[in-house]
C-alpha cells in the first residue's frame, strides 16, 4: 500500500453495557477516546445502555456530545430489542478494522464480546474469550493461580443455592479463614458489593449484599498490606510496565477510593526495593500467561510489611479513566495517559490464531501506540484474499512490522 492509498484505520469504540460497572466504562471510553490521535485512527463508536440496547454510532455521538456538556456519564436509550436485530448497529460494526471493547464487567469483560467479535471475524484488542471469562470469574481464575503455584490468599467459594438452603455456611466458611474477611462477589468489578467484615455478626448482610450481583460469593482472608499494581502488554512476548501503588485513606480500596475519593493517591513507580520490584514483574507475566491473557492486562498484588507477597487478580480490561493505575505505570506516572502505549490492533485475535492455511499468521506486540507516531516509510503489501489478515497486516504496518511476519503471502 503506497503512502498515497493508505487508508485511516477505523477504531470501534465500544462502551457502557448492562454491567454494575456502566459509568466506569463510558469514562474509560472518554478518556480513550480524547487520547486518540484521530490523524491515525478514526473511532467509531458505540453506546450500550444499562438495558443491554446497543446504539448507532451517530446516537452515540450524540450522547457523548451531551456529556461533553456536563450530561451525566449513562448511556441512555429506550429499552428496545437486542444486538441481532440493530441491523445498522452490526452493518457499522461490520465496517471496523479493530474493535476496542471498553465495557467493563460482565457482556464485556467476561468473553461475551469477544465471542460475538470472534464471529463476525472482527479483530479486537485484549483477551481473547477463555482468558477474558476466567478473569472475569475470580473462583476460577483464583485456582488457575493455585495450580501454577502463584500465591494466593485463602478463600472459599458459596452458591446462592447452597447459602439458601444453610444460611449458616457462610460462618462456617468464614471462620476457617479467620476474621477480618473480604465478600466479594465472585463475577464483579471496581469493588461493587464487596465489604470487609469484621465481626461474624456482619456476614450474613455482607454475604446478601454480593449475591446481587452474582450467585456465587467469594470469603477471602483479609490482610494488612500495600497495595500493587503492574500493566502488562503484548502477546507471547509480553512485557510487565514499571509498579505502581495505590495510596488511600479509606478502609480499602472501595468503589469511593477509586473513584471519588480525591485522596487516594496514585504513586509511579512504587517504591520498593529493586529485588522484590523484580520478582513481582516477573509474577506478573507469571499470572498473565497462567490465563493465557493476551494484548493488555493489569495484575495486582497485595505486599505485607514483611515484603510476602499476594497476587490478587488480573483485569483484562482495566480502567482508562484519570484514577485508574493501568495507563500511568506506562506512561511513567499519573496525567501522562496520552503518552502511554495503548494497543490498537493484533492482539488477542482468536481469529487470526485460527486463521486457515495457507495464511500463516503471527500475531506480535500491541500493533500501535497513541500519541507516538509509526515508523517512516512502513507499508503493507499483504495480497491475502481474507479481510481479516488484510486488516491485520494493515495494523501491523502501523506499528512497523513487516506484512511478512503476518501472512506467508
Amino acid at each position: 500500500m503506497s503512502a498515497a492509498e493508505a487508508v485511516t484505520p477505523t477504531v470501534g469504540v465500544i462502551f457502557g453495557g448492562a454491567s454494575s460497572e456502566h459509568a466506569i466504562s463510558v469514562r474509560s471510553a472518554r478518556a480513550v477516546l480524547a487520547a486518540l490521535d484521530e490523524t491515525r485512527f478514526e473511532p467509531l463508536c458505540f453506546g450500550v445502555t444499562r438495558q443491554g440496547t446497543w446504539l448507532q454510532p451517530i446516537e452515540t455521538e450524540k450522547q457523548i456530545a451531551a456529556m461533553d456538556a456536563g450530561a451525566g456519564e449513562e448511556v441512555r436509550g429506550t429499552a428496545g430489542s437486542g444486538l441481532p436485530t440493530r441491523l445498522q448497529v452490526l452493518k457499522a460494526l461490520a465496517a471496523c478494522d479493530i474493535v476496542f471493547p471498553l465495557i467493563h464487567g460482565r457482556h464485556g469483560e467476561d468473553g461475551t464480546i469477544q465471542g460475538l467479535l470472534e464471529l463476525a471475524g472482527l479483530p479486537y484488542v485484549g483477551a481473547g474469550v477463555a482468558a477474558s471469562a476466567i478473569a472475569m470469574d475470580k473462583a476460577i481464575m483464583k485456582r488457575l493461580f493455585h495450580e501454577a503455584s502463584l500465591p494466593t490468599l485463602p478463600y472459599q467459594v458459596l452458591t446462592w443455592h447452597n447459602w439458601r438452603a444453610s444460611p449458616a455456611i457462610a460462618a462456617r466458611a468464614a471462620a476457617q479463614l479467620s476474621y477480618p474477611v473480604f465478600v466479594k462477589p465472585a463475577q464483579g468489578g471496581s469493588s461493587i458489593a464487596t465489604t470487609k467484615v469484621h465481626h461474624p455478626d456482619d456476614l450474613d448482610r455482607a454475604v446478601a449484599n454480593a449475591f446481587r450481583i452474582d450467585r456465587r460469593v467469594l470469603i477471602e482472608h483479609a490482610i494488612d498490606a500495600r497495595e500493587i499494581e503492574c500493566a502488562v502488554l503484548g502477546n507471547a512476548d509480553a512485557t510487565a510496565s514499571p509498579l505502581g501503588e495505590i495510596r488511600y485513606q479509606r478502609e480499602f480500596y472501595d468503589y469511593v477510593a477509586k473513584y471519588e475519593d480525591q485522596q487516594t493517591e496514585l504513586v509511579v513507580p512504587a517504591h520498593l526495593p529493586i529485588a522484590l520490584s523484580d520478582t513481582i514483574r516477573a509474577m506478573a507475566l507469571d499470572a498473565y500467561r497462567a490465563i493465557d491473557c493476551a494484548g493488555m492486562g493489569r495484575v495486582d498484588f497485595l505486599i505485607e510489611k514483611n515484603d510476602t507477597i499476594w497476587l490478587s487478580e488480573i483485569n483484562t480490561i482495566p480502567g482508562f479513566t484519570s484514577g485508574s493505575m493501568f495507563p500511568p505505570p506506562l506512561g511513567r506516572g499519573r496525567g501522562s495517559f496520552s503518552r502511554a502505549r495503548i494497543p490498537i490492533g493484533g492482539v488477542g485475535v482468536g481469529t487470526a490464531r485460527r486463521a486457515e492455511p495457507p495464511c500463516h499468521v503471527r500475531i506480535r506486540s500491541p500493533a500501535a501506540v497513541i500519541a507516538v507516531s509509526p515508523p517512516h516509510g512502513t507499508t503493507s503489501t499483504c495480497r491475502c484474499r481474507s479481510p481479516i489478515l488484510r486488516r491485520s497486516a494493515l495494523l501491523g504496518a502501523l506499528a512497523g512490522v513487516p506484512s511478512s511476519s503476518h501472512c506467508s503471502l
